[in-house]
């Protein structure tokens, strides 16, 4: 390891990153990513700063990953905040965005790098890419300017409330369609600061999760009624409800009675768009406007993923459903455009 001022916490939780092929396709490997990092050569650079290595047992497929899993990982970058000067998270990609937004949300004024990354191809392939982000990961990592819950993909820091999943196959597998890079590296003079951002100081708690009944409903043209009905006569604390454009739905009666009883019987349900890009605005057109009547909320231009994990926090978090209403809408941590 290198010798450096700077003192990096490396938070392995599993995913393709430290995978070894067996009989049943790839699977982490426990052991196996502390022997890969130290055969490479470049974290030895004077530029690199020192790390420690923390690794879960058992080593989960992102796909694997609940939020009980987020739960942990804040709370053990809660625990050891002031043993380090940045934070790494080795993740897999598929759930990555999610356990990025959750992070952001369970870490409110966190004024340190954490930095969530991991790769398309494991260590174990000769042009893997999680050799270039893990070492660019404890780089960014030890920069106060990048404080706050990035995500580090393809040699670009994105907010990590902002990105989204958008490619199985590329390397640039991660997109934040609303938001600018934080940090882009540049061939020629290393890391370029794009945008400089300043929290407050870390909460005194990590919030506790709890069991959450949230459903995800996208709108299609002719969807049966009776399919409808059925999911809303669940048992639901939110419905996230993905319309169509600036966040239209259909104007039928029976569409939307079940809509407002959903709302009077306590249900939050958040209008979330369809599209990647741009957002709700509910009063552009007649069909978003009447689910405003009905009792909807905007999601403005959040994705998927912040808005699911946004909800559990604050459903876990606030007994009002009031309040949770009432702070969706806000932007508390950077993952909508105010």
């Amino acid at each position: 390891m290198a010798v450096n001022s700077k003192r990096i916490a490396i938070i392995y939780t599993g995913g393709t990153i430290g995978m070894q092929p067996s009989e049943h396709g790839l699977v982490p490997a426990e052991g196996y990513l502390a022997q890969r990092l130290q055969q490479e050569p470049r974290l030895a650079a004077a530029s690199v700063p020192d790390y420690e290595l923390i690794e879960y047992s058992p080593l989960l497929d992102s796909s694997d990953m609940l939020p009980e899993h987020w739960q942990r990982i804040a709370q053990d970058v809660h625990q050891r905040y002031h043993q380090f000067d940045g934070f790494l998270v080795l993740h897999g990609t598929d759930t990555l965005a999610y356990t990025a937004s959750a992070l952001s949300f369970l870490l409110p004024g966190l004024d340190k790098p954490l930095i969530v990354t991991g790769s398309q191809l494991p260590l174990a392939e000769p042009h893997s890419d999680g050799h270039d982000h893990i070492v660019e990961g404890l780089m960014l990592a030890a920069k106060p300017v990048c404080a706050g819950v990035n995500v580090l993909f393809h040699h670009k820091l994105m907010p990590g409330n902002r990105v989204t999943k958008s490619s199985s196959v590329a390397l640039g597998a991660f997109t934040a369609p609303n938001a600018a890079p934080v940090w882009v590296m540049d061939a020629s003079s290393g890391p370029s600061p794009l945008d400089v951002k300043t929290q407050p100081g870390l909460a005194p708690q990590v919030p506790r999760l709890q069991p959450c009944r949230i459903g995800i409903l996208t709108l299609a043209p002719g969807m049966a009624m009776s399919m409808l009905t059925h999911f809303f006569d669940q048992p639901l604390d939110a419905v996230i409800l993905r319309s169509y454009g600036a966040g239209n739905a259909p104007q039928a009666d029976e569409f939307l009675r079940l809509i407002r009883q959903a709302h009077e019987a306590g249900v939050v349900v958040v209008n979330l768009s369809q599209c990647d890009h741009g957002g709700v605005a509910m009063g552009t057109y007649a069909g978003g406007s009447a689910l405003a009547r009905a009792g909807v909320i905007s999601g403005a231009d959040m994705t998927l993923e912040a808005c699911y994990t946004k909800l559990v926090v604050l459903l876990s978090h606030y007994d009002s459903v009031d309040i949770v209403r009432e702070r969706m809408q806000l932007n508390l941590a950077g993952e909508l455009t105010a």
